[in-house]
């Protein structure tokens, strides 16, 4: 029944804001059809020679929603004011039904309505993107500088027939940045810094972009280096790393009807810490390069055709460093040592997984209208992946044992998942608006009668917004609050969590229309709390808490 109602809230809610749509543009053109140009003595004015402008083509990597389907989109400008770590920090505060599991200070793990991992696509520009690590501490929303995205598409799935057998949960379009054709050749650019609290950790990036009536390209780079976060109770939570980004996308439009787009880049995380994991990633190297070529007209009755190929590779390496086992020793007095295949105990040799993607969209064919009907392509993967069972053997004072500490998975005959989640925002005063959301999902084991295991608890935030033009200045606080979760599977493993209220505060001022102050507080209050989706610590069983009291001052000018 729940699942009835949410879905006919979700057609209305949709429906108006279609409706809405519908006649604000019945307006405009209503208005642009009978406006006439009249002197202030109600005479018609001569209208002017009409001029003749040349094609311009217009182009976006943008995926289609089915019909009906639940979208959310999350700009970049949202980001920025953010300040998100990563593509699955800005969905977590932006986005219904979407948070992130985390296992250290960075590349959080996004989940839609309760599923994760394989169970949702992660594209860029349409194009497919992995991970390499098995323990996902590089999930395909980290392989890409979050700053350099010009927007987060969010569809809310399952739409495993359009969207491909691993969307079952969603997909989530990681749109880039790209370079403009300008009449005349016009170049500007960007710099960036922000010193965040707690992390000890700063960014520094910059942007530049050129543009002229056939050729155009982008630069951009950042770097971030952030230390281990304290917990409200400062409780030190390994979760440092270090971050280097370099990006470059080039675009060729020789003729209205020719266009073609290169795009590289390299997202290489270093030194990253995950407290709720048993080994340490050395580095992860992702290399992403796209290429496609659009012919417009190229036939009678066909639109365009598009040629299009990607290669993705990433290498990953992982080691044990900074971890109880590595120095032969643990918490409390105890001894710890742990081993997986082919790395000794307490070595520290690093565990490599290679993974290599590689695809290739061969043709793309539109009508006038738009509309795709023809699709031929190839599409293969390669690549080595190490899959391994950490052991940690306890000594106490008289027992020695050695248990797995590999949660296991099966497949089970029938699991049912619903819920309802929704986004307001209502405008009190021209300056001043209310915005809020409210997130529910329910999983059971049909199978085995009890709870589907690592469910998020029932979420709501609720927030205000104040503009001042003028000044333009914006201020933005935050309520967030999050039910217990006692629905667990205790076979695997599962605790309950006790729920939490944190407040959060963003606060942004353009000086001189090309500079930008902001100013992010997270858990305003320092709360000591953990999210019910995040793993404990495989050393010491203990939970793996949220930062606490968190300040970000950023300072970004253009130029």
């Amino acid at each position: 029944m729940l699942d009835l109602y949410s879905g006919i809230w979700r057609r209305c809610v949709w429906s108006l804001v279609a409706l809405s749509l519908s006649v604000a543009i019945g307006e405009r053109t209503s208005f642009a059809q009978t406006q006439e140009a009249t002197s202030d003595s109600g005479e018609e004015l001569s209208q002017p020679e009409a001029v003749e402008l040349e094609d311009l083509l217009v182009s976006a990597e943008r995926i289609t929603p089915v019909s009906g389907a639940a979208t959310a989109l999350v700009t970049a400008e949202q980001v920025r004011e953010y300040q998100a770590r990563d593509v699955a920090e800005a969905l977590k505060s932006r986005v219904p039904g979407v948070t992130g599991k985390r296992s250290g200070g960075i590349n959080l793990d996004p989940i839609i309505r309760g599923l994760r991992e394989d169970r949702l696509s992660v594209m860029t520009n349409g194009t497919k993107i992995w991970g390499g690590g098995p323990s996902r501490m590089d999930p395909p929303t980290s392989l890409l500088d979050v700053d350099e995205l010009e927007a987060i598409e969010v569809i809310k799935g399952p739409y495993s027939v359009t969207r491909g057998p691993s969307s079952i949960g969603g997909t989530i379009n990681l749109v880039t940045k790209k370079p403009e054709l300008s009449p005349h050749w016009d170049a500007h650019g960007s710099l960036g810094a922000a010193y965040t609290s707690n992390y000890n950790g700063f960014t520094t990036k910059a942007a530049v972009s050129a543009g002229g009536p056939t050729l155009a390209f982008r630069l951009a780079g950042s770097y971030r280096d952030y230390q281990d976060y304290d917990s409200g109770d400062g409780e030190r939570m390994q979760s440092g790393f270090q971050s280097q980004s370099v990006s470059g996308t080039l675009l060729w439009q020789p003729h209205a009807a020719h266009r073609l787009l290169l795009s590289l880049s390299r997202e290489s995380d270093q030194d990253t810490r995950f407290d709720a994991l048993p080994l340490h990633m050395e580095e992860d190297d992702a290399y992403l390069g796209s290429v496609s070529y659009t012919l417009s007209n190229p036939f009678p009755f066909v639109g365009s055709l598009q040629l299009s190929g990607y290669y993705n590779y990433v290498h990953h390496r992982m080691n044990n460093d900074h971890k109880p086992h590595r120095a032969g020793s643990g918490a409390g007095g105890g001894a710890q040592d742990g081993s997986s295949p082919g790395m000794q105990a307490g070595s520290g040799h690093p565990i490599p997984v290679l993974t290599r993607k590689r695809a290739l969209r061969s043709i793309r064919v539109s009508t006038p209208g738009g509309a795709d009907w023809l699709w031929m392509g190839h599409s293969s993967t390669t690549g080595l992946r190490t899959i391994f069972c950490n052991t940690f053997w306890t000594v106490t004072s008289s027992a020695r044992t050695g248990p797995c500490n590999l949660r296991g998975f099966r497949n089970i005959d029938h699991a049912t998942l619903f819920g309802a989640d929704l986004g307001l925002s209502y405008a009190l005063r021209e300056n001043l608006s209310l915005h809020g959301s409210f997130a529910y999902v329910h999983g059971e084991n049909e199978a085995d009668d009890r709870a589907l295991p690592e469910i998020p608890p029932l979420e709501g935030q609720l927030g205000l917004r104040y503009e001042h033009p003028r000044w333009d200045l914006w201020f933005n606080p935050m309520l967030r609050l999050v039910q217990s979760q006692h629905r667990v599977d205790s076979a695997f493993g599962e605790d309950a969590t006790q729920g939490h209220v944190t407040v959060d505060i963003g606060a942004g001022w353009r000086l001189f229309g090309r500079h930008e102050l902001m100013l992010r507080v997270e858990n305003l209050f320092d709360k000591n709390y953990n999210e019910h989706i995040t793993r404990e610590n495989p050393f010491s069983g203990r939970e793996v808490f949220e930062p606490g009291r968190v300040v970000t001052v950023g300072l970004w000018t253009t130029f």
